[in-house]
């Protein structure tokens, strides 16, 4: 399993779908800071140009979710097969759209 988790549910909305994934400490504060503006994954979701991924916080000590969340938009997807990327990853980037840091931290980007 990649570190960041694994996807949980899919929901398509106008013709697009919501990706909710975990995503552990280290790169969810990095997303949330801006240092981090991708993401790296199995494709086994085929994940499309302007879907959105809800990036859930996972803690992997407790196994619990922290209540914060991200949601972002994928913006460019680089195939897995190309640039030495093993066939079955992808790059995404990503945009943050909002988050919801669970203590009324909540902010539209």
């Amino acid at each position: 399993m990649h570190p960041t988790g694994m996807e949980e549910t899919r929901e398509h909305r106008f013709g697009h779908t919501s990706h909710e994934l975990k995503t552990w400490p280290p790169a969810f504060s990095a997303i949330l800071d801006g240092q981090k503006t991708h993401e790296v994954r199995v494709n086994d979701r085929h994940f499309q140009v302007g879907d959105n991924l809800r990036l859930r916080e996972w803690n992997p000590e407790t196994e619990c979710y922290t209540g914060r969340y991200i949601v972002a938009a994928i913006t460019y997807i680089t195939e897995g097969g190309t640039f030495g990327l093993p066939p079955e990853l992808i790059v995404m980037s990503i945009a943050i759209q909002y988050f919801d840091l669970g203590d009324n931290s909540r902010n539209d980007a």
